[in-house]
């Protein structure tokens, strides 16, 4: 079968398969999926804070739920970090994203 003139062939993407780049793929959506709820809820905890217009408990909370977002992002960028020493060293996948 002759392909046209200018027209790119289609690569074939099961060729290329690799099960660590599918894996890969995977950690990362899951990393990026993380990182996105804690930044929500470092929203939240701010609308919280200032809902609570000077109420201790409810200032409270607000802190606490900031606080443990903020954790949740340095585990999320801790486990990245984790994750992409592995797939780097045992199994030859680099990671979409580099961290230099």
């Amino acid at each position: 079968m002759d392909i046209p003139l200018g027209v790119p062939p289609i690569p074939n993407p099961l060729l290329s398969f690799e099960p660590g780049n599918v894996l890969a793929q995977v950690i990362n959506t899951l990393l990026l999926w993380g990182g996105a709820v804690a930044l929500v809820f470092i929203i939240i905890g701010g609308f919280r804070f200032i809902i609570s217009m000077g109420n201790p408990e409810g200032v409270e909370k607000a802190r606490h739920t900031v606080m443990y977002a903020i954790l949740g992002l340095i585990i999320i960028f801790v486990a990245y970090i984790i994750v992409a020493y592995i797939l780097d060293d045992f199994l030859g996948v680099k990671p979409s994203y580099q961290i230099s």
